[in-house]
């Protein structure tokens, strides 16, 4: 996704997620470089402390809007999906990352 494809959306609309440990280097630089809002999956459910969230980042805030997803090797798509679901996100863009990748062209 481009600059000018991002700037279609408002920036209320448009959140980067990073699903999984490993996605979420590659996810906090995208959502930099874009000054973006950014979102972290946690794999394996909710945590059993705390706030009790799958997902940190204040996605309610994000209902219905479309997302980056940044997924690493360590987070099923399926799980991201339904995560996402519960605040009725739309992912918009997939970019396969990790923090074993040395460097992802996809973002640059």
């Amino acid at each position: 996704m481009n600059q000018q494809q991002i700037d279609a959306f408002s920036v209320d609309q448009l959140l980067v997620v990073g699903a999984g440990l490993d996605a979420l280097p590659a996810a906090a630089r995208l959502a930099d470089k874009r000054f973006l809002p950014l979102a972290y999956i946690r794999e394996g459910g909710a945590k059993d402390h705390g706030t009790r969230r799958q997902i940190e980042g204040r996605p309610e805030a994000h209902r219905g809007g479309k997302v980056i997803l940044v997924i690493g090797h360590d987070m099923e798509m399926a799980e991201a999906e339904a995560a996402l679901s519960v605040y009725e996100m739309e992912i918009v863009e997939v970019i396969y990352a990790s923090f074993r990748d040395e460097y992802s062209p996809a973002i640059g």
